[in-house]
């Protein structure tokens, strides 16, 4: 079962933010062995995903701790440039192609 979660940042700056994926205990880190994240960041939860934003590991995403279900997501200023919000998912592909969504929620951008 996937948690929600809203992350809250400032406008118009670079921002490296927490990412903890659990099971679905919501207590529980899940262990990422064998699967591949990707943050796919949109207008709103409806928007196709053919025009969002795609974080992955080489692009965004980074893997601290693969055992603890721990990762870090740098989200860039271009993307943070207006006040109101965004929607967010960290979705988990296996080795079959197959995916979950672990986290999702808003950005909230606040003027500064």
């Amino acid at each position: 079962m996937a948690s929600q979660s809203v992350l809250s940042v400032p406008q118009g700056n670079d921002v490296t933010v927490d990412l903890y994926v659990l099971e679905d205990n919501r207590i529980t880190p899940q262990d990422l062995t064998g699967l591949t994240p990707q943050m796919i960041i949109k207008g709103y939860a409806s928007a196709p995903d053919s025009g969002a934003t795609v974080l992955g590991v080489s692009t965004g995403l980074t893997i601290v701790s693969l055992t603890t279900g721990t990762l870090t997501a740098f989200l860039p200023r271009t993307l943070l440039a207006l006040p109101g919000s965004l929607w967010w998912r960290l979705d988990l592909l296996d080795g079959s192609g197959d995916h979950t969504t672990a986290i999702y929620g808003q950005i909230t951008i606040r003027a500064v």
